[in-house]
């Protein structure tokens, strides 16, 4: 059970930075505040996408810097 609220705790800490980090959302909004919770409640459905996510973008980011390094003549 410590082991289920520990992860829980590293959801919300997680999914609570990137909404603070984001200047359009309303930090005052008590419901995205509920949702959040709910969120890292419901860790073992979650975070395998959250996961997912993050790995997918770190691939695509890290995929269009390497083309973008390629030269011209290695690229056709």
């Amino acid at each position: 059970m410590i082991g289920y609220f520990t992860i829980a705790a590293l959801v919300f800490s997680f999914v609570s930075h990137d909404f603070i980090k984001d200047k359009d959302a309303r930090k005052d909004d008590l419901g995205a505040w509920f949702f959040i919770t709910f969120a890292a409640l419901i860790w073992p459905l979650t975070l395998p996408n959250m996961v997912r996510t993050v790995v997918a973008t770190g691939l695509n980011a890290h995929r269009s810097q390497e083309k973008q390094s390629l030269p011209e003549a290695s690229r056709a």
